[in-house]
């Protein structure tokens, strides 16, 4: 949190207060409120601002790939470097009293949206449906029961923006929005980020694609900065294994979370990866594990394979992979990757497949 202006023996902040982002995933209000909480003024003459600059500008909020009837969901959220909540708003529907209008709610409030609501207290089902900022909502829900939807923010850092005036209006803060020249910054005070292990495991266990996409724009912003943004990705690959022995037309890595149809990685590519990586039990440890949590939680349940594999699931129509670690009964760890795109309806007698098959090995 940064003052960019003198601060008064009075207590007023002549110039803008500043949150500097630095690609923390996990940044909430809790945090903001925190941090805001170090500021010992009553008055601010100029704006409350956010400096997202610590990504490269030429990061996109979300990668041109991704298909469009993705973007309203909350596994398509824009990525920032001042990201708040994950930039997830979750849409609450609440049944009332019988044939009434159900209640909506938004967690965490905010205004970027309109709601349209149409939706009846009953039986019955809810839809909700998200297009140019207006949140429509139809169907029914029983009596004080509630349904419930995630969505994400329009616009980067809009959460962390919110949040920023809300810890300020909560502190008694009169902020004037004035002009303000340049000047020197001061830091009020620093919001560090949990350790990678608390943050690499609700990414993998959970499979999530914001935690995803800010470790990766976070890496490009850090790493390698002596090449340009578009060679960085490919370097950071490279220095993950050793690079392969003949040419390699197999990898392609447009995103962090996969979202995009244009990743393309070769099974035996992904396989050298977590090669690389099996001794290191950080990364294990994060891993979904086999009929115990994430989204192997309902998978390889009372087998052999249950509390053995650990492995990362990725999922989307017509797109069903599964790549990770198991010990087999003879006490040989196994790496293995399965993947299966390209095939007509759901993906259950896929994952049947790669379950019995799994199952098999872990019980050799």
């Amino acid at each position: 949190l940064l003052a960019a202006g003198n601060i008064t023996p009075e207590g007023v902040l002549d110039g803008n207060l500043i949150l500097q982002g630095g690609g923390d995933p996990l940044l909430n209000t809790a945090d903001i409120i925190t941090l805001v909480a170090a500021l010992p003024v009553k008055r601010i003459t100029g704006k409350l601002l956010l400096d997202s600059s610590f990504f490269p500008a030429e990061i996109p909020a979300r990668p041109p790939s991704w298909e469009a009837d993705d973007l309203p969901w909350y596994y398509a959220a824009p990525v920032d470097a001042v990201s708040c909540a994950g930039d997830v708003i979750l849409v609450n529907v609440t049944g009332t009293k019988a044939k009434q209008a159900a209640q909506v709610t938004l967690q965490p409030m905010t205004y970027l949206f309109t709601i349209e609501n149409n939706a009846k207290t009953g039986a019955g089902a809810v839809s909700v449906t998200v297009a140019d900022n207006v949140i429509k909502v139809s169907g029914s829900v029983p009596a004080g029961q509630t349904a419930n939807q995630r969505i994400c923010t329009p616009v980067p850092g809009s959460l962390a923006q919110e949040a920023l005036r809300y810890a300020v209006q909560q502190r008694g803060i009169v902020v004037a929005g004035g002009e303000s020249n340049p000047t020197p910054v001061k830091e009020i005070a620093k919001h560090e980020s949990p350790p990678l292990r608390e943050i690499i495991t609700p990414m993998l266990k959970e499979s999530d694609n914001h935690i995803a996409e800010q470790l990766r724009a976070t890496m490009l912003a850090r790493c390698r900065t002596e090449l340009p943004l578009r060679f960085r990705s490919w370097a950071l690959l490279t220095e993950a294994t050793e690079p392969p022995a003949t040419a390699d037309n197999t990898r392609q890595w447009v995103d962090g979370s996969g979202l995009s149809r244009q990743n393309s990685f070769s099974p035996t590519r992904l396989a050298e990866y977590l090669l690389a990586a099996e001794n290191k039990q950080l990364l294990r440890d994060a891993l979904p594990v086999a009929g115990t949590d994430g989204t192997l939680a309902k998978r390889m349940a009372d087998t052999c394979a249950q509390g053995v594999l650990c492995a990362k699931t990725g999922t989307m129509t017509g797109v069903c992979n599964i790549a990770g670690v198991t010990k087999t009964k003879s006490g040989e760890s196994i790496v293995f990757v399965i993947m299966a795109s390209g095939y007509a309806g759901t993906s259950a007698p896929v994952k049947k497949m790669q379950d019995e098959l799994l199952v098999w090995v872990t019980e050799q």
